[in-house]
């Protein structure tokens, strides 16, 4: 993909104190259902010579600006917890559902052109 696929955007982060590069796909601004949009990304803490790992996830609206965010410190433990992991997953089977519904009838019209 070419630079003028994606936008560029730089984030100050409050946890660690830098600011970070991020670069979001077009295609990602474009008919979604609903905006300001979750863009996750993870980066790395170090604070006296210990490191941790962030969980950021900016919330991006249609065109592109960063309109909130939310930090989580990861343990080494669980990468998720249960309600991230419901949030993430609940959307992917719905998908995963249409997509099946999706097949099904693309089947069925396939059978009746062959007849």
């Amino acid at each position: 993909m070419s630079d003028k696929e994606f936008i560029t955007k730089h984030y100050n982060c409050k946890y660690c104190n830098k600011t970070h590069e991020i670069q979001i796909s077009k295609e990602m601004l474009e008919n979604r259902r609903k905006y300001p949009f979750p863009y996750v990304f993870l980066h790395d803490n170090i604070q006296d010579g210990q490191v941790s790992e962030l969980l950021t996830i900016l919330y991006i609206d249609q065109d592109g600006r960063i309109r909130g965010q939310e930090i989580q410190e990861l343990d080494n433990d669980n990468l998720f917890s249960r309600e991230q992991v419901i949030a993430i997953v609940k959307p992917l089977s719905e998908e995963i559902e249409r997509l099946r519904e999706d097949n099904q009838i693309l089947k069925q019209k396939l059978e009746n052109v062959e007849k």
